[in-house]
């Protein structure tokens, strides 16, 4: 009896079935790498933009009359108000949930908040402290949250974070 040479059909399906479930593992690998990769680029640029946010809030604050600062001392507020020492202008720095972070003044008006970010938690954006020596704000204290991707229940592309900021004033 001669033996033929080759692979029968229960080891070619052995084979494809193997190979399968090895390609099955590798494309989920794949695609929680891309997942992955989605979500910390999300956060990145949700974290470069909260600092610059902050920093600009600061900048306002840092450019204001200490005696014309106007803004909840003891409890919270959506909006502040002071004097520029840079054109003598009245502004206004004002949080709207869903809406934006915006400055407006007698000479310009402007959104603090970039495209494609969501902003809450403005009931609690600003407030003010005093020093006992003075009744003039002496520290402005800003918190907000922002908010970046998709929300939907299946979408791994959503990042919420709190932002919070203390300014001391040079009266």
């Amino acid at each position: 009896m001669t033996k033929e040479k080759g692979f029968s059909l229960i080891e070619m399906l052995v084979v494809v079935g193997i190979l399968m479930v090895v390609l099955v593992v590798i494309t989920g690998m794949i695609s929680n790498s891309f997942k992955l990769r989605n979500r910390t680029n999300l956060v990145d640029e949700l974290e470069r933009s909260g600092g610059w946010i902050l920093s600009e809030l600061k900048k306002n604050i840092l450019a204001a009359k200490g005696t014309t600062v106007g803004c909840p001392v003891g409890s919270y507020d959506t909006k502040i108000s002071y004097d520029s020492v840079l054109d003598g202008n009245s502004v206004d720095l004002e949080c709207v949930d869903g809406v934006g972070i915006a400055s407006a003044s007698g000479t310009r008006e402007y959104q603090l908040l970039p495209m494609g970010l969501g902003v809450s938690g403005c009931n609690q954006f600003v407030t003010c402290s005093t020093s006992p020596e003075s009744p003039s704000v002496t520290e402005v204290n800003f918190d907000f949250y922002l908010t970046i991707g998709t929300s939907t229940p299946a979408a791994d592309s959503f990042v919420k974070k709190e932002f919070k900021s203390k300014v001391g004033l040079r009266n």
